[in-house]
């Protein structure tokens, strides 16, 4: 019985820093897999040599999931028919980005980030849980890079 409840306590102790475990690796998880889409929006653009396009699954919510895709009618939003090349499910609860620079990301056939009026790109979007972040980067010139604000402070603004 003594053994029970010390091990009921020790699972009682545990049981926080397990769940904020995987809440980080979920981030973790998380802001590789929107840095990997990003990288490949940028790299079918250099390679197709024409607009390649991200944004959320609703166009509004990066949490709610996302894809890169080619409109065949140019830069627009997505529409049916538009060729998928990938598509990231919502984020795990607990996840958000809020506020993010834009609500859509596209790379020119010359490597370089752009809005949808095709000017110059460049912004940060927060991954968030309660206890922590990562900030994702992208200057104008295309080039994406992760920072984690707990660690690296001096280089988690973009300069």
């Amino acid at each position: 019985m003594v053994v029970l409840a010390i091990a009921g306590i020790a699972l009682t102790l545990a049981l926080p820093h397990f769940r904020q475990s995987m809440l980080r690796r979920q981030l973790l998880t998380a802001t590789n897999a929107f840095f990997y889409a990003i990288q490949l929006t940028r790299a079918e653009a250099v390679q197709r040599n024409r607009i390649v396009q991200m944004a959320p699954l609703d166009d509004k919510d990066w949490a709610q999931g996302w894809r890169v895709y080619i409109a065949d009618s140019g830069n627009v939003p997505y529409r049916d028919g538009d060729r998928v090349l990938l598509q990231h499910e919502p984020l795990p609860a607990g996840i958000r980005i809020p506020d993010p620079s834009e609500i859509y990301i596209a790379y020119n056939g010359g490597g370089r980030s752009i809005r949808r009026n095709r000017l110059k790109l460049n912004g940060h979007w927060h991954l968030r849980t309660k206890q922590e972040s990562r900030v994702i980067f992208i200057n104008t010139r295309g080039r994406v890079r992760i920072c984690n604000p707990a660690t690296d402070r001096l280089h988690c603004e973009w300069k």
